[in-house]
């Protein structure tokens, strides 16, 4: 591996959350640790006061007490050349709050590597347009990084695979579920090229709306249980419940139940969900991701009879 590659930092700016990668000593691919010692960052920035902004999982956790101060799933705005945000009286674009995110990545994969981070490349969904690449390479000149490439995530998938698998010829699918988005492409590998032969998605699908569905289902079960609706304005315990959704749907990934005690205003609401039930709360979800799918696939075929 060449000094110039090593001195490069491949950064996937998620929706939900964001990763920094690198290519170590011995030539291997690797990722960063950030200042908790996690190798993926909340891509959430809270504004805590006029001279201090706060990213990660500090600032996700601040969201229920300090809601409008907080910004989250910005990555679902890039693009978008009417959205602001004034806080402390300054004006901000998903591209200067996304350089907030980007400039913490950079500050963290820094200190972990002992390597200045000056150079990156980008990775962004296959469905951002020029305005939305724009605004992600605008995101890092305001950081203070130089952009050399911006990237699809899907031809970043494929670049592995192409290390790891087969470059063959061979044309396959790439189904990206993230956080905030969702993205399916197919994609023609030969050990020269790699071909995009269609894109589809939906920026504002992910599993984030995976995570809200749980939320609502807990919200209501804790109220049914404790008999007290105050809880829909309580910011605070809500964000409590909204943290606790995340960490059961990834709990039920493995396990068949998970039972949860929430306790509210002096009550203990003992609430139990299982994989088929959260299943069936989010088969819309699912189901969109599949109609999506086939739509790509048919247009596809249209283009390229016979792939």
């Amino acid at each position: 591996m060449s000094e110039p590659q090593q001195g490069i930092f491949g950064i996937d700016l998620g929706t939900t959350y964001s990763v920094v990668g690198y290519i170590d000593e011995t030539g291997r691919a690797a990722v960063t640790r950030n200042s908790e010692g996690d190798d993926t960052t909340p891509s959430v920035v809270y504004f805590e006061s006029e001279e201090n902004v706060v990213v990660g999982k500090v600032a996700k956790e601040s969201a229920g007490l300090y809601p409008d101060q907080v910004i989250s799933l910005i990555k679902r705005e890039m693009g978008d050349r009417d959205y602001q945000r004034a806080f402390f009286g300054t004006e901000h674009t998903p591209p200067s709050i996304s350089a907030l995110i980007l400039s913490a990545l950079a500050k963290d994969a820094e200190a972990d590597t002992g390597r200045k981070v000056t150079d990156v490349v980008i990775t962004v969904p296959a469905y951002f347009g020029l305005l939305e690449k724009d605004a992600t390479r605008q995101a890092g000149e305001i950081a203070g990084l130089n952009v050399i490439g911006i990237v699809p995530e899907p031809v970043a998938a494929a670049l592995h695979y192409g290390v790891t698998g087969s470059a063959d010829g061979t044309t396959f699918l790439v189904y990206d579920l993230g956080g905030g988005t969702f993205d399916i492409s197919l994609i023609k590998m030969t050990e020269t090229s790699v071909e995009v032969l269609a894109v589809g998605g939906d920026h504002r699908l992910g599993g984030a709306d995976w995570d809200e569905k749980l939320f609502d289902y807990i919200v209501e079960a804790t109220i049914a249980e404790c008999g007290d609706d105050s809880l829909r304005d309580d910011e605070a315990m809500l964000q409590e419940l909204r943290t606790l959704a995340e960490k059961t749907k990834k709990d039920l990934s493995t396990a068949e139940t998970k039972t949860l005690i929430v306790r509210y205003t002096g009550t203990a609401a003992k609430i139990t969900v299982t994989r088929k039930q959260f299943e069936e709360m989010t088969a819309d979800l699912l189901d969109e991701t599949v109609r999506i799918t086939a739509r790509t696939l048919a247009e596809a075929e249209e283009r390229h009879p016979g792939i």
